[in-house]
C-alpha cells in the first residue's frame, strides 16, 4: 500500500474519526467535572536539640535516632488524636505522609484533603502536636532521671546519717 491509499482510507472513515474524538473529549470533560480535586499541603520540621540538652543528656541519642523517633512520633496515634481534638473533625491517616528528607535532619509532612485550607491547617496542627508530644516525652524522661537521682541522694543521705551515728 502506498501513502495515497492510506489517505483515501482515512478520508472514507473521517466521520468515525471525528465522532471518536468528540466522544472521547466529552467523556474526559465529564470525568473532570465529576472528580473532586485533592489539594496537598506540605510542611517541614527541622529536628534538633539544644546545645545544653545534648551536653547533659544521660541517654544520648544520635541525630539519626532522634530523626527516626520523631518520624514515628509524627505518625503515632497520640499525635493524630491531638490534631483530631483540636480540629474537631475526623482525619484519615491515609491522607498523611511523613518522611525524612535524605541526608538531612528535616521531616517533611504532606497532608492531602479536598479543601486546601483544611489541608494546611492539618499540616500545621500536626507540627504543633509533634512538638508538644516531644516535649511531654522529654519531660517524662527527665522526671524519671530526677526521681532516680533523688532516690539515690536519699539513700546516700541515710547511709551518711547511719555512719555519723556510729
Amino acid at each position: 500500500m502506498e501513502i495515497k491509499d492510506f489517505l483515501l482510507l482515512m478520508w472514507r472513515n473521517v466521520r468515525y474519526i471525528i465522532l471518536g474524538l468528540v466522544v472521547g473529549a466529552g467523556i474526559g470533560f465529564a470525568i473532570t467535572k465529576i472528580q473532586v480535586p485533592v489539594y496537598e499541603a506540605t510542611t517541614s520540621v527541622f529536628v534538633s536539640r539544644t546545645r545544653q540538652q545534648s551536653n547533659l543528656d544521660m541517654l544520648s541519642l544520635s541525630d539519626e535516632q532522634l530523626l527516626a523517633i520523631n518520624l514515628q512520633l509524627a505518625q503515632s496515634r497520640p499525635v493524630l488524636n491531638e490534631v483530631i481534638s483540636q480540629l474537631g473533625d475526623k482525619i484519615s491517616p491515609n491522607d498523611i505522609q511523613v518522611s525524612a528528607i535524605p541526608n538531612t535532619l528535616i521531616i517533611q509532612i504532606k497532608v492531602q484533603d479536598t479543601d486546601p485550607q483544611r489541608a494546611a491547617t492539618i499540616a500545621n496542627l500536626l507540627v504543633q502536636a509533634l512538638i508538644q508530644q516531644n516535649e511531654t516525652l522529654q519531660s517524662e524522661r527527665y522526671l524519671g532521671f530526677e526521681n532516680a537521682l533523688s532516690a539515690q541522694i536519699d539513700q546516700v543521705q541515710l547511709q551518711m546519717d547511719g555512719l555519723q551515728t556510729q
